[in-house]
């Protein structure tokens, strides 16, 4: 036999043999029921664990998808309600005019108002923006609203025929005056901040752009979509293209 030397540690136990009635005797003793129910609920536990894992990880799943939506998605959920339709005439909404001197020329008012219709607007076609201070995209299209006022206004053929106007759904005069003077946005913006105009225009997504044709009274709406445009003079030319307006006529 193999005597470890002198200095040197033995590592391991010898194996020692069970007798084989022993290890049955230790592996078949009877559990009292106080005892086999603790066992049964430590595997009840065990096993719900994991799905409770997963539970919890799908949950984490759906905000973050829930969020995304949110952020991703064009601001404002949309109601039951149609948008305006092309060929049908414009809602009759009312528009509360701003204090702004210049912008009540703009609009061609040059009497103690309070309030319009669009019909009231001295123009041949307006251009109505649905947008919200709160909505990323309106204010990523600032850039190209303000190009546009600008390329209106330049062009002698086009100026005093053609009138932008914004429409700030749920915010107060405040926050539209916030969103006008942070995008130095030229043309007015209305506070609707009661929503009275966004229902009455089928609570519409943002931002959400109404092409109107004003002629005689009557307020033709001949372009109604959702989402921004690609460029000026491409959006430009597609209002005048589809409005019919030609260079023989001239704002009331």
């Amino acid at each position: 036999m193999h005597l470890p030397q002198e200095g040197h540690i033995q590592r391991f136990r010898p194996y020692t043999r069970i007798p084989v009635m022993r290890r049955f005797e230790r592996t078949s003793k009877k559990l009292s029921p106080q005892e086999g129910s603790d066992m049964r609920g430590e595997r009840r536990v065990s096993q719900d664990m994991p799905q409770r894992g997963a539970v919890r990880r799908m949950l984490r799943m759906v905000c973050a998808m829930v969020i995304l939506c949110i952020v991703v998605t064009p601001c404002y959920a949309g109601g039951a309600d149609q948008p305006p339709a092309v060929g049908k005439e414009f809602p009759a909404i009312s528009l509360t005019l701003p204090n702004d001197a210049a912008h009540r020329h703009y609009l061609g008012v040059t009497r103690g108002e309070k309030s319009i219709t669009v019909p009231d607007i001295k123009a041949d076609l307006a251009i109505v923006e649905v947008l919200s201070m709160y909505c990323p995209h309106c204010q990523a299209e600032a850039p190209k609203m303000n190009e546009l006022y600008a390329r209106i206004e330049s062009d002698a053929a086009l100026r005093g025929r053609i009138k932008i106007l914004g429409i700030a759904a749920g915010n107060s005069p405040y926050e539209a005056d916030v969103f006008r003077k942070k995008y130095r946005v030229s043309f007015p913006i209305f506070a609707d901040g009661d929503f009275s105009i966004h229902k009455a225009l089928g609570d519409v997504r943002t931002p959400y752009f109404i092409g109107i044709r004003i002629e005689k009274g009557n307020t033709r709406v001949f372009y109604s979509k959702l989402g921004a445009f690609e460029t000026v003079n491409e959006f430009l030319d597609m209002m005048i293209r589809e409005s019919g307006l030609n260079g023989k006529e001239s704002a009331k």
